[in-house]
């Protein structure tokens, strides 16, 4: 996963299917991304996001709200944040939870659980 955080936008590059499983946060209503960032956010916050899937070589913008904060220090964990994908972003949760059906049940650890 390449997660970057420039300018206002986060950008999140999920380069294959282990990456999407690490950060897809499926116990957010709606669905959820985790994006590694050591800038400050707030839970509610709204943020923008350009996120890549495996096979994709264009970004999707994303309209989302943060749901989920790993800061900095945190044990064995990548500060970062979640963002809440929710119903405007429906096409692109079929789309991840497409691509995960055999990595769902794999207990693989993720980046925040």
């Amino acid at each position: 996963m390449q997660a970057k955080d420039g300018g206002g936008a986060l950008s999140l590059n999920c380069k294959d299917d282990l990456d999407l499983y690490r950060a897809y946060m499926p116990f957010i209503k709606g669905g959820g991304l985790f994006i590694a960032t050591t800038r400050q956010y707030r839970i509610g916050e709204g943020v923008f996001a350009l996120v890549t899937l495996p096979g994709q070589s264009k970004p999707k913008p994303v309209a989302a709200r943060v749901a989920w904060i790993t800061p900095p220090g945190a044990a064995a964990a990548l500060p970062g944040i979640g963002i809440q994908l929710g119903d405007e972003n429906r096409e692109l949760v079929k789309r991840i939870e497409t691509l995960l059906v055999e990595q769902a049940a794999s207990g693989k650890p993720t980046y925040t659980m």
